[in-house]
């Protein structure tokens, strides 16, 4: 009898409404390789905030904390907002490279054909400290500067992360997102650790 391993090798987040945005683009989803960066982490951020809010307001006097309610609410808007800005799924198809952040407000589109692009940088933010302030531990990104441009463009995927064995939270990493992208013969600069 074979053994069976009792963990999946990934939680396998996906973000639908990146489907749905190919699907609206005449992309065919058996013809192309998704990357995904869900919002998955920026909700575990606030639940546990908020399970913590709540908790405080129940253990403390509620009147004391009332007064700053409402920076928990400005502060779990800017949480949101970072997140959305900083996760941009990756579409690899035959002949093109997709960018593609299905999030409010920051919703883009953005392709490239894959003779067009000259490089590739992965890596990590500098400025990753400033990140965790809203939950996003990562700082991942990728830059892609095409034959046409002079400037690296900047997508970051921060829920795209590196291959942990058996804890991914999407199904596909930011390593196979490279080696992918080697086969399809571009040059790839990975700084990530």
């Amino acid at each position: 009898m074979e053994k069976t391993n009792p963990f999946p090798p990934s939680f396998g987040f996906r973000d639908r409404r990146v489907d749905k945005i190919l699907v609206k683009n005449a992309y065919d989803l058996k013809d192309c390789e998704i990357f995904y960066s869900p919002m998955t982490g920026v909700f575990y951020f606030l639940t546990l905030l908020f399970g913590s809010l709540f908790t405080g307001l129940i253990i403390s006097n509620f009147s004391e904390i009332l007064p700053y309610l409402k920076f928990a609410g400005i502060y779990f808007v800017l949480v949101y907002l970072c997140g959305a800005y900083t996760n941009t799924s990756v579409v690899v198809s035959n002949k093109e490279l997709c960018f593609v952040n299905s999030n409010f407000p920051f919703k883009t589109f953005q392709k490239y054909r894959i003779e067009e692009v000259k490089t590739i940088r992965i890596a990590k933010s500098k400025n990753v400290y400033w990140f965790w302030v809203f939950g996003t531990l990562y700082g991942n990104f990728i830059e892609i500067k095409t034959n046409s441009t002079i400037e690296y463009k900047r997508f970051y995927c921060t829920n795209l992360n590196m291959d942990t064995f058996d804890e991914n939270m999407t199904d596909r990493t930011i390593d196979d997102l490279h080696y992918m992208l080697k086969q399809k013969g571009i040059k790839v600069d990975f700084e990530l650790e």
